[in-house]
């Protein structure tokens, strides 16, 4: 299951991996999944959205956009660590943005969460003891996410360099 934790199966003569590689969750973005309540540091200092002009917010969720394409929460693009029996994560907006704005970034929030549950099946799945269909599979995975790495890279150079908007 995405959100819960996986059982550990015992498959004879299948090699293990070492326990660090399930014990670094901010590694893995399990993280965000766990049920746990984090601390969530002091947002006091943090200009409310709505306080700028839709071209600077623009700017500032394109921002934390990039940051949910790679799966880490952003200033104002938090994870909401869902609590339903299927477990998993939604990224939300905190503030108030220009309907636009709003719009456009509503329609790909969930690109955000794909990329969770993506990153966990391939942490996950990778194990030798879960076959080697989920291996290649997770492997496979694990090439696209790379490529999507790439792309958000380039993304972000793109933001960097002002040619980049909504």
């Amino acid at each position: 299951p995405p959100g819960g934790s996986l059982p550990n199966v015992a498959v004879p003569n299948c090699p293990a991996l070492p326990d660090w590689n399930q014990q670094r969750p901010y590694l893995t973005g399990q993280y965000l999944m766990e049920s746990l309540e984090m601390e969530e540091p002091s947002t006091s200092r943090q200009q409310p959205l709505e306080s700028f002009s839709p071209a600077v917010q623009e700017i500032v969720v394109l921002e934390d956009m990039l940051w949910g394409f790679m799966g880490f929460e952003g200033k104002y693009i938090k994870a909401n660590r869902a609590r339903s029996s299927k477990g998993g994560v939604s990224f939300v907006l905190k503030g108030k943005l220009d309907a636009a704005v709003h719009e456009l970034v509503a329609r790909m929030l969930p690109i955000c969460e794909y990329v969770v549950v993506i990153q966990r099946f391939v942490e996950t799945r990778s194990a030798y003891q879960w076959g080697l269909v989920c291996h290649a599979a997770a492997a496979s995975m694990r090439s696209v996410l790379q490529d999507w790495t790439l792309m958000v890279t380039q993304l972000e150079h793109q933001l960097r360099t002002g040619r980049l908007t909504l």
